[in-house]
């Protein structure tokens, strides 16, 4: 309840209800700037050596798909950071951070961290960003799924701009 309680103040009521498929929020009253320490906050919860190490490590065999101890955090986080893109300075360890979080042996896990994935990268990289994920060879099946969820969402994504009136077309 306190996340969500955050959440609302920080993106307001209507932002925070269903963010699963609407478009990242035009949060103008939101600044980073006004919260100097929320982007530390939101690291940190996201680091894979930090509380969510053993929700990403455990093994599907012997954990229990319900059992996401040290993940309480991660959700709001990645709440946060679909709705209110971080500085462009702070994106490249967070979206990394973000990434990691495909391999999850959780399905809810890999769903949101495809889905925020999605929204830290610009619209003219989704293309490329969508194809160069599909290249890489990964490990187990929970990554390539992972992946494979933000490669549909990066399509569902670019699909939705071409409908959309006054986009432009990347040029692919």
């Amino acid at each position: 309840m306190l996340f969500k309680a955050l959440i609302e103040r920080l993106l307001g009521s209507s932002e925070a209800q269903d963010w699963k498929e609407q478009d990242r929020a035009k949060t103008s009253r939101f600044s980073y700037d006004n919260y100097p320490s929320l982007l530390g906050i939101l690291s940190d919860l996201l680091d894979p050596a930090g509380p969510i190490k053993q929700t990403l490590e455990s093994s599907a065999e012997g954990s229990n798909p319900f059992d996401l101890h040290g993940a309480e955090g991660v959700f709001p986080a990645l709440q946060i950071l679909r709705q209110a893109r971080p500085p462009v300075k702070e994106l490249g360890p967070i979206r990394a951070s973000v990434q990691k979080l495909l391999s999850s042996p959780h399905w809810h896990m890999r769903d949101m961290a495809a889905r925020t994935v999605v929204s830290l990268l610009p619209a003219h990289e989704l293309y490329d960003a969508a194809f160069d994920m599909l290249r890489e060879d990964y490990e187990t099946a929970n990554t390539r799924h992972g992946v494979l969820l933000a490669v549909k969402y990066m399509m569902r994504k670019l699909a939705n701009d071409q409908l959309s009136p006054g986009t432009s077309r990347p040029p692919y």
